[in-house]
């Protein structure tokens, strides 16, 4: 009996060792996979949501970290988005970096992760905002941000927030004076951004005018700005015609 009894308690000893092992090659195989394809993901306690900006226009959705992955959708210049906390690293592709993203319509998938601002909120500037390399008004740079422009803010400190410009043209500290959060104001300057100025800040009469026909949020200070600008625009075009018909007059005159 004895004999039986210690064969099975030999038996049951084996077999907890076995399932032991099991489990933990099942783990290392588990990472070594992970490793292979270049994932790096947070563990459950460390996953944290947070918001993050899209600073480019159509940044596509995919259904696996890499450009070959399924395309699901895309991201629109300025769209808020939830990152999940999950990143990856396509090993393949210059060892590019991906975040997990969830749309405001339940849409889930990988975006290239230097294409968003993460956990930033977005403004825009209400005025030219000068550029400093930190937040200190000594350390002030030639360089601007326009007025109307669509940014991310990252961080802020005392008087300044630190920002990121349209596709990363422009970053640094700025005086958050010269931000407005309003939600239509600021969806009249990303709209600007993608239909009037995508050529540049120099646009005709006939793009502004048609612009400010079709853009909703008729009553933000920012389309009260624009108004005014196409305005100056009709009213430097009816003096260049008035100018013109005078010397047409006069050149008549002294034949």
């Amino acid at each position: 009996m004895k004999k039986l009894f210690s064969i099975a308690l030999v038996l049951g000893i084996m077999s907890v060792a076995l399932f032991i092992q099991g489990c933990s090659s099942g783990q290392n195989d588990k990472q070594s996979t992970e490793s292979e394809a270049g994932v790096s993901e947070g563990t459950e306690e460390t996953l944290q949501e947070v918001n993050a900006i899209s600073l480019w226009e159509g940044i596509s959705v995919r259904q696996a970290p890499s450009k070959e992955g399924k395309w699901l959708s895309s991201i629109t210049l300025g769209e808020s988005v939830t990152h999940t906390g999950q990143s990856a690293v396509d090993s393949t592709d210059k060892n590019r970096g991906y975040v997990y993203v969830v749309l405001s319509d339940g849409t889930e998938g990988w975006s290239v992760d230097y294409g968003l601002a993460i956990d930033a909120k977005l403004a825009a500037t209400k005025e030219e905002a000068v550029i400093y390399k930190r937040p200190d008004l000594l350390t002030v740079t030639e360089d601007k941000i326009p007025v109307m422009s669509m940014v991310a803010v990252e961080e802020e400190s005392g008087d300044f927030v630190k920002v990121l410009g349209k596709e990363r043209k422009k970053k640094g500290w700025i005086e958050k004076s010269k931000l407005v959060l309003d939600d239509k104001e600021v969806a009249v300057a990303v709209l600007a951004e993608k239909q009037l100025k995508k050529n540049g800040s120099n646009y005709s009469q006939e793009a502004l005018s048609g612009f400010l026909e079709t853009v909703p949020y008729k009553s933000t200070n920012f389309y009260n700005t624009l108004m005014d600008e196409l305005n100056s625009m009709e009213m430097e075009l009816e003096e260049d015609d008035f100018s013109e018909e005078e010397m047409s007059e006069d050149t008549v005159s002294m034949e």
